[in-house]
C-alpha cells in the first residue's frame, strides 16, 4: 500500500492546481458591457409617437450625457462611455456645445433632417461623430443609431 501515497500526493497536488486555474478562468474571462437600454424598447417607445422634423427638434433641445457605444463590427468592444464626460447640449436656436470634463471642445450648428419615411437624422456643422445615424427617441433616451451604415450606436440620456 506505500506505492498508492505517491500518486495519492500526486493527485490531490493536481485538484489544487486543477482549482487554480479553474478559479484564474474564471477571473480572466472579460465581463461584457450589455447596453443600458433595449434597442428594441427603444425603438417601439420612439415608433409609439408621430414624429416630424419641428418635433424631434424641439425633443431634443437641452443637455445630454453621451452613456454607451455599441459598435458594428467589434461588439466586444462596446462599452459605456460615462467616463469620458462627453455632454452635447442642444439649443433651440440651431446651435450645439459638446463639452468634455466641463470644457467646450466643439461648437457647432444641428438640424434635423428626414431621409426614410418616419426616420430623421442630425445633420450638424462641422461634424460631430456621436451624432452619425438615424435618431431614435424615448423619453429621456436618445440613440444615434448608425449601425444600419456600419457605424457605431451611440446612446445618451437627458441630464436637463
Amino acid at each position: 500500500m506505500d506505492f498508492i501515497k505517491p500518486f495519492t500526493k500526486c493527485i490531490l497536488q493536481f485538484q489544487s492546481f486543477g482549482l487554480l486555474f479553474l478559479c484564474f478562468l474564471v477571473l480572466s474571462c472579460e465581463k461584457k458591457d450589455k447596453p443600458p437600454f433595449s434597442q428594441d424598447e427603444i425603438w417601439k417607445c420612439h415608433q409609439n409617437s408621430e414624429w416630424n422634423e419641428i418635433k424631434l427638434k424641439n425633443a431634443l433641445v437641452g443637455l445630454w450625457n453621451w452613456e454607451y457605444v455599441a459598435l458594428s463590427w467589434t461588439p466586444e468592444n462596446n462599452q459605456y462611455v460615462t467616463d469620458q464626460e462627453l455632454t452635447i447640449e442642444f439649443k433651440s436656436d440651431s446651435s450645439l456645445i459638446v463639452k468634455q470634463h466641463g470644457n467646450i471642445i466643439q461648437l457647432a450648428t444641428w438640424k434635423i433632417v428626414g431621409g426614410d419615411p418616419d426616420l430623421f437624422s442630425l445633420e450638424d456643422d462641422p461634424n460631430v461623430s456621436q451624432l452619425f445615424g438615424r435618431v431614435i427617441l424615448c423619453n429621456d433616451i436618445v440613440e444615434f443609431y448608425g449601425s444600419y451604415a456600419d457605424i457605431s450606436d451611440n446612446y445618451f440620456r437627458r441630464i436637463k
